[in-house]
């Protein structure tokens, strides 16, 4: 359960393509890149932790 969310915003130039590579823990969650006041941040995919989560406790 997710008691508050601080890190949500609006990023109005979009997404930008990843590129370089990834920590191999993270590439299956990082879908790009988007810059926020002058800092890059990974964009990561919220349903790929929940699918990766389901499919680990399946396993």
């Amino acid at each position: 359960m997710v008691d508050s969310v601080s890190d949500i915003c609006r990023v109005p130039e979009g997404e930008l393509p990843l590129r370089g590579q990834l920590d191999r823990a993270w590439a299956p969650y990082g879908r790009a890149i988007v810059e926020q006041d002058g800092h890059p941040w990974l964009l990561v995919s919220l349903a790929s932790f929940i699918d990766g989560g389901c499919q680990a406790q399946a396993a």
